[in-house]
């Protein structure tokens, strides 16, 4: 579906159709996450409750890429045997 960006203050908004935050269970006054994806070009709006479940945090994704760094040869070199 197609919105408009409108201004309040500094700004740029947009309006949820009331059937998908009705259907999100959102109302107003609620909470959602918003973040953005540069490589893909795409804005995501999620509730609050959903982001928090299905997103992994950037703080696990981090230590995790960390982790592989740290000690994705010695598990490559333990699958190689």
């Amino acid at each position: 579906m197609v919105r408009k960006l409108f201004r309040t203050g500094r700004s740029l908004c947009v309006g949820v159709p009331e059937v998908a935050a009705a259907t999100l269970g959102l109302a107003e006054g609620d909470y959602v996450e918003v973040d953005w994806d540069p490589d893909a070009g795409a804005l995501l709006i999620w509730p609050r409750d959903a982001y928090q479940k299905q997103v992994p945090q950037r703080a696990y994704v981090s230590a995790v890429a960390e982790f592989l760094r740290d000690y994705g040869p010695a598990l490559a070199a333990l699958e190689a045997d």
